[in-house]
């Protein structure tokens, strides 16, 4: 990044005056941020860069253009904070108000930005990514519910509510009911429950026989079925679904973090609605070494 009113600079045109500055000092903002730049900041303002490409960036112009580098730390704000008053803090300021020829540290073109300072054209293209929390292992008695998808727990619970209401229902057509209560809602629970568990249950009279048959045989379906899918999910390790893209994201409810607050305007102008909602969750870390590699 330039000063507004370096625009000449940014095009390097093919003069000899500028080709060749005669070892001019260059006042470089830059600071440590892997893997772009590496360094270290000593008396409070003055950076030495090691190594990485933005170092290298400036250290092949100083070759070429024949002017002296001195890379100066930009302060803790870094690339800069937007505040409130619609001001900016750390480099863009100060290159804004040309405390500085120019600021070196992989930084991402912004339309805030880009009205108070003149990008070069790009050496190095980086893309954006969330780092989401690994999934966790489910615990096992969750396994219990995992033999069936929901639709088909929503359908084998209506299934059995309707079998409960039933048999009373065909009990009490009867002329003759049954000696031991099958028109009792309570006892037509138990009979239900038992079937679909594979329990010995007692044979009902004839007229309720052919009812009970297709009731075993879908008891009888739903337990081996239920029973060989819970041997195999508690056999292996089950994981939560992983987060995989930002709908997924924004569902989880997390908080989303990180350095600047250049991002939540860029979510709020997405035309994805998924978007819109992870800049309300969206929380400003101050950078450091030690936030960057935690």
């Amino acid at each position: 990044m330039w000063s507004m009113s370096e625009v000449v600079s940014l095009h390097f045109p093919n003069t000899s005056q500028f080709n060749n500055l005669r070892g001019y000092p260059l006042k470089v903002f830059m600071f440590a941020y892997p893997p772009t730049s590496f360094g270290t900041v000593i008396d409070d303002d003055v950076f030495v860069g090691t190594h990485g490409i933005d170092v290298q960036v400036v250290r092949t112009l100083s070759q070429i253009l024949n002017f002296t580098s001195r890379l100066t730390y930009p302060g803790p704000d870094l690339w800069g904070y937007l505040l409130p008053n619609n001001t900016y803090t750390g480099m863009t300021l100060k290159v804004q108000l040309e405390e500085g020829d120019m600021g070196v540290a992989n930084v991402f073109v912004d339309m805030n930005r880009y009205t108070r300072i003149t990008y070069t054209s790009p050496y190095n293209f980086a893309s954006a990514c969330f780092c989401t929390p690994a999934p966790r292992e489910t615990p096992k008695w969750k396994s219990l519910t995992f033999p069936f998808t929901t639709e088909v727990w929503v359908a084998f619970a209506c299934t059995v509510g309707v079998m409960i209401l039933l048999i009373p229902a065909f009990t009490r057509l009867n002329v003759k009911k049954d000696d031991w209560k099958f028109s009792n809602l309570e006892i037509s629970l138990l009979y239900t429950v038992a079937v679909f568990t594979n329990q010995s249950v007692r044979q009902p009279e004839k007229r309720l026989r052919i009812f009970v048959f297709f009731l075993m045989v879908m008891g009888f379906v739903a337990a081996v079925s239920f029973s060989c899918n819970l041997t195999a999910y508690m056999m292996a390790k089950n994981y939560e679904k992983p987060i995989r893209t930002i709908a997924d994201l924004d569902e989880s409810g997390l908080p989303v973090a990180g350095f600047g607050n250049i991002y939540p305007d860029d979510f709020r102008a997405s035309s994805n609605p998924h978007l819109h909602g992870i800049a309300d969750r969206y929380v400003v870390m101050q950078y450091s070494l030690e936030t960057y590699f935690r």
